[in-house]
């Protein structure tokens, strides 16, 4: 199975509603993100048990580029990570039940190669 998820960012904070979560980049600069997509609209993916699902989160903001991608909280190891400049993938094998399972994209911003982190959420369930 294969699951997209589009990934906005800029670099200010958000405002109340526009759905834009806040981050602080690496040098204390301000940022926001929004993801789209994702089981739930919002980048969130729940993966069943025995479904393994490639994730693929596609960056679509221009001056900004995919600066390395990570998992944590996935404690059997069902994830696998790959990069390019605009996309970052997550292999799930879908071998466990593991709910809160976090995937972090880390962006840089092409005018300043300052770095922040926008970390959605994958839970895989029966």
């Amino acid at each position: 199975m294969s699951v997209s998820v589009t990934l906005y960012c800029r670099n200010t904070g958000a405002v109340a509603g526009d759905g834009y979560t806040n981050a602080t980049g690496s040098k204390g600069g301000a940022y926001s993100y929004k993801y789209a997509g994702g089981s739930d609209g919002n980048g969130n993916v729940t993966v069943h048990k025995g479904t393994p699902t490639v994730i693929s989160v596609a960056l679509e903001t221009t001056g900004y580029s995919v600066a390395g991608a990570s998992v944590s909280n996935d404690p059997h190891g069902d994830v696998t990570v790959s990069t390019t400049d605009t996309t970052a993938t997550f292999d799930d094998n879908a071998n466990d039940v593991e709910a809160g399972i976090e995937y972090q994209v880390t962006l840089e911003n092409g005018s300043n190669e300052e770095t922040f982190v926008a970390d959605p959420k994958i839970d895989n369930i029966n």
